[in-house]
């Protein structure tokens, strides 16, 4: 009778293990995202502006699964520069001339992204400090008048460093007063998007960079002045998208020399990421990021969210991508995502946006394969 109730015992166990080990596997994990990936040495960040961190709920998510925000829109230019100046005051440039410059910058979005890293415990990204658009058009002429015709070179390189050196002096003012102790800026976005796929820089139609410049300089004094005004702790980075594609990274690299040639430095790409399951090529994309990595630049892969295609599963696609990450983590810095619910995205709101929780801030399948797939690579 024993032999006959150890043998059932043993049968049961043979065919039950499987199902209790599967159901182990799909528990969700109580590891939070950071955590997880924190033995690799590659960071977790999510892209948000401080007014949508408005609820106790999504302050907690931020602070417990992230360890950096970068700003979406509410540091653009735009945002800094929202009121065309009714007065001006002299300003001092590098080449040792006098430029009336703007009363002030509107420092409100700085203040408010400061504040809500510094409350949250994380570093903020700030982005971008030049892009091809979104800076106002009375910036580019005359007496700020649009009527008067575009200014010169100098002028325009003149308010490019007053520009700056405004922004990061109310940082500097803000952390005197309310961070003396603490780092709250982890980096510098200084310039983003500035080349077309075919490697070129953007001339759009219209483009009031282009109508003044001819060339990248521009770039390279704004490169210049941050770097004589950041921190040793501060990241530079320059940001772009498709940088899989040969002709545009190699316009990047190019444009990273220029650079340190000029008197300035990069020590990151942050590589634009919206993908699908299976755009773009994943040993293309990876190709890429070993590219910068051979060029001694560390890479954050930027706004990151995949979409699924063709059925594809989500969650896999993440946790497929994620182990890729760490395949690469020796170049691999920082991974941050586009956003955490998809109700607070404002302006793309076609397939390509898949964020990792749910409207009612409750984690889904993706978040959880995020993490397990660094529980899974430890094994």
């Amino acid at each position: 009778m024993r032999y006959f109730i150890r043998q059932f015992f043993i049968i049961f166990l043979f065919v039950c293990f499987p199902f209790w080990l599967n159901a182990a596997e799909s528990e969700p994990s109580k590891v939070p995202m950071k955590e997880a990936y924190q033995d690799f040495k590659v960071s977790i960040g999510v892209s948000l502006d401080s007014s949508e961190i408005t609820r106790t709920e999504t302050a907690y998510i931020i602070q417990t699964n992230f360890e950096s925000i970068t700003s979406k829109t509410e540091l653009r230019a735009d945002k800094i520069l929202n009121i065309r100046p009714s007065r001006t005051v002299p300003f001092t440039a590098l080449d040792g001339k006098t430029y009336n410059m703007p009363f002030k910058i509107n420092d409100t979005p700085i203040v408010n992204a400061l504040a809500k890293a510094k409350d949250m415990r994380v570093l903020l990204r700030i982005h971008p400090l030049i892009w091809h658009e979104h800076f106002p058009s009375w910036f580019f002429y005359k007496e700020f008048d649009t009527s008067k015709g575009l200014v010169d070179q100098s002028t325009m390189n003149a308010r490019i460093e007053w520009y700056i050196t405004s922004f990061i002096e109310t940082v500097r003012k803000w952390e005197k007063v309310n961070a003396r102790t603490i780092q709250v800026v982890g980096a510098f976005h200084v310039a983003s998007e500035i080349y077309t796929e075919n490697g070129k820089l953007r001339e759009k139609e219209g483009s009031l960079w282009s109508a003044i410049y001819t060339d990248n300089s521009y770039v390279l004094h704004a490169y210049k002045i941050v770097c004589s005004m950041a921190k040793d702790t501060e990241k530079i980075v320059y940001s772009d998208s498709n940088l899989h594609i040969t002709k545009k990274r190699e316009a990047v690299l190019k444009l990273v020399e220029q650079i340190k040639k000029s008197g300035g430095k990069v020590d990151e790409i942050a590589v634009i990421s919206h993908l699908t399951s299976d755009w773009p090529n994943r040993n293309e994309y990876f190709d890429a990021i070993k590219a910068f990595g051979r060029k001694g630049l560390a890479v954050h892969i930027a706004q990151l969210d995949i979409a699924s295609y063709d059925g594809k599963n989500e969650a896999d696609c993440y946790a497929d991508f994620m182990k890729q990450v760490l395949d690469n983590r020796s170049i691999i810095s920082e991974v941050s995502f586009r956003n955490i619910i998809q109700s607070s995205e404002k302006i793309y709101l076609d397939t390509m946006r898949s964020p990792i929780f749910d409207a009612n801030f409750s984690p889904n399948d993706s978040y959880y394969s995020i993490i397990k797939a660094a529980e899974k690579y430890k094994k």
